[in-house]
């Protein structure tokens, strides 16, 4: 994804400047949303009340993916799309944000278990549909809603049951990661080519992975990369959206048939200015970040106003 800077220390610290306003906004946010305790009565989920929102969620999430294997073809047709969702599903992207109504049963399903006794069969249950959720959301390709997932359920275990030592957060995030980074190595490139490319094979192997790994650690700060990209990039060649990108995700389930100007999401706003080429060739997008998005819309005062919104809802 390369890009030419006019001036990339000046950018690169003015996108320092904007993050640190923007943890700061956070912080003020949040802690004035704590300080203001809940005062209403707080009640254990009923039995039935917990049964029947998990078979919503359950059965939405089961609906969804069997209306994706149609429109696809079988589980071949989901496989081999995998490594180019973008292209391969045109039409029906909306469908897969649906599928996470498992990974939400699975998370209230915890909260569940993990706060009152339950019998010996539920819990047997509980790790049946586990397994089933995990692969079919290991389906969608995306192994960012895996790591949210199991990070949650973690959190869940920590607060209620009993509280990891630091060594064992250590162990077990690095162990994470080098599972998620091996099931991204064989949907990106085993499932697609029948073997696997970024490895070398022999003794060079241990190395190789190493440097996938630190290559796609590093990656996960890319969104102090798309900001730079933005704030050297807007108003000009790209035009601030003022809110055009989240009325698309508020849109995005609505065929483009029937909508023809409906407008990109993010994503695809924010590489068809940069890289348009990538977009037209293989079909690949770049997010440019939760707050990036923001600045995308609004300027600093978008990212800003994002992070309000954000500390307030997490101390809420």
């Amino acid at each position: 994804w390369p890009f030419l800077f006019f001036n990339k220390l000046k950018t690169t610290l003015e996108v320092m400047g904007i993050y640190a306003a923007v943890a700061a906004t956070f912080v003020v946010a949040h802690r004035r949303a704590v300080r203001k305790p809940y005062t209403g009565a707080i009640r254990p989920i009923q039995h039935h009340i917990f049964h029947r929102l998990n078979f919503i969620l359950i059965g939405a999430g089961l609906g969804t993916i069997g209306l994706i294997l149609f429109f696809v073809g079988g589980i071949g047709g989901l496989l081999e799309g995998a490594s180019d969702r973008t292209r391969a599903f045109a039409g029906i992207q909306g469908l897969f944000l649906f599928l996470n109504t498992l990974a939400s049963a699975i998370i209230v399903w915890s909260l569940r278990l993990m706060t009152r006794p339950t019998l010996l069969s539920e819990k047997v249950s509980f790790l049946g549909f586990l397994m089933v959720a995990l692969l079919i959301l290991a389906l969608q390709g995306q192994k960012s809603t895996l790591f949210i997932l199991i990070a949650a359920v973690g959190i869940i275990f920590h607060v209620r049951i009993r509280r990891f030592t630091l060594p064992e957060i250590l162990i077990a995030t690095f162990a994470l990661y080098c599972a998620l980074m091996s099931y991204h190595i064989y949907k990106q490139e085993y499932l697609v080519l029948g073997r696997v490319v970024s490895l070398s094979s022999g003794g060079q192997f241990w190395d190789t992975f190493y440097q996938f790994l630190n290559q796609q650690f590093f990656g996960n700060f890319m969104q102090l990369q798309t900001m730079a990209v933005l704030v050297e990039g807007m108003p000009i060649p790209l035009q601030y959206q003022y809110g055009a990108t989240y009325w698309a995700g508020i849109t995005l389930l609505i065929p483009r048939s029937l909508y023809p100007d409906k407008p990109l999401p993010s994503t695809g706003t924010f590489t068809e200015a940069f890289w348009p080429d990538a977009w037209r060739a293989t079909g690949t997008t770049l997010p440019a970040g939760v707050f990036g998005e923001g600045y995308m819309n609004f300027g600093i005062a978008g990212a800003l106003f994002v992070a309000w919104i954000a500390g307030t809802f997490y101390g809420r």
